[in-house]
């Protein structure tokens, strides 16, 4: 209680901000339970008269939404795993080796952050073309391998890595490339699993990227399966709610599993400069 008192402002503000975070998640769950003539009524209500679960079965029903699911799944894992592979070794070369005109090439890639993605979609489609990679998962896969925000992220962690490390590695026999699998990368997980969830929310929730490259049906990803719900004169407003609830639940035990890396991580960046 008496820490309660002391940092009662503190606490107010973060309940008061944690229930606006929230809100749209419970309008998501009493929609999805809710009657279709009654959602837009007049009277506010903050819970349904009646709950109808139905709406789950029919949005799981009406189309493959679990296939949508693991094909999102599919592709946001190896999407996760390209960009922590690649933003691990090019974070380490950038900050630590010293090559010709490194530091332009750094700012380069940084560059691309400025470039919107509605730019590089039709280069991108044409590339895909010539390879006929169009209408497969692999049009979505190959083209995020690579994060620009993952290098950054990575070469700003070596930057401060201790270099006491490394030196002792290097007396100890280590190469590079034995120093990074056995030293560095043990050290750096927590702050790899913070990449990693990032890129995985990212393809997970990503929509113009399926929509220009897929076509067929069982290949759709989980954002375009939830367009499906939406029609040109109505839309089941239950039933979207219902599966968008499905739809975020690997992400919610993705994050409860890596939440401790993501704190250490965090942890890091404040206390490290």
């Amino acid at each position: 209680m008496k820490l309660w008192k002391k940092n009662i402002w503190k606490n107010t503000i973060l309940i008061v901000f944690g229930i606006i975070i929230l809100l749209p998640f419970f309008w998501m769950f009493t929609t999805s339970v809710s009657d279709p003539l009654k959602i837009f009524s007049e009277k506010l209500r903050f819970f349904p008269e009646e709950w109808r679960w139905e709406s789950y079965r029919e949005a799981v029903s009406k189309v493959p939404f679990f296939l949508f699911m693991w094909n999102s799944f599919k592709i946001a894992f190896l999407v996760s795993l390209g960009q922590i592979i690649t933003s691990f070794f090019a974070g380490y070369a950038f900050a630590r080796l010293k090559f010709p005109m490194r530091n332009l090439i750094f700012y380069i890639v940084l560059g691309t952050l400025m470039i919107p993605g509605q730019v590089t979609l039709i280069p991108l489609y044409s590339i895909m073309a010539k390879f006929n990679l169009i209408n497969t998962h692999w049009s979505l896969i190959i083209p995020g391998l690579a994060s620009p925000f993952g290098i950054f992220l990575m070469r700003q962690y070596f930057l401060v890595f201790p270099t006491e490390l490394e030196d002792a590695a290097k007396i100890d026999g280590c190469n590079v490339p034995k120093f990074l699998i056995h030293v560095a990368l043990p050290s750096s997980k927590s702050i790899l699993a913070t990449l990693g969830v990032l890129a995985f929310i990212g393809s997970w929730g990503n929509f113009i990227g399926p929509l220009v490259f897929l076509t067929d049906l069982d290949k759709a990803t989980v954002p375009l399966g939830l367009y499906r719900f939406m029609g040109s004169y109505s839309t089941s407003w239950p039933e979207l709610m219902a599966a968008t609830a499905i739809s975020i639940i690997p992400l919610i035990v993705m994050y409860i599993i890596a939440q401790r890396y993501i704190i250490e991580a965090y942890s890091f960046a404040g206390v490290r400069k």
